[in-house]
């Protein structure tokens, strides 16, 4: 469990519950940002989206199982 929270607050900003904006070289400029949701069987999702400041620009890349799948996922 500690590795886990190490790795995902070395990789990211957690910017309210159940989203996370994560940050790589750049600390100004986001590369992509990751939500909690739940789907239809009550099982938790977490979805990685490319970064835009607006809301509307980003678009879905890929759905993982675990926050730390997910936080991995992005270059």
């Amino acid at each position: 469990m500690l590795v886990r929270r190490e790795l995902i607050a070395h990789l990211s900003v957690d910017s309210d519950t159940g989203t996370w904006i994560m940050m790589r070289d750049n600390p100004r400029s986001p590369i992509a940002s990751i939500s909690r949701v739940t789907d239809t069987t009550g099982a938790e999702r977490y979805l990685v989206y490319t970064w835009a400041l607006r809301p509307h620009e980003r678009h879905m890349a890929v759905t993982y199982e675990s926050l730390v799948e997910a936080a991995t996922s992005v270059p």
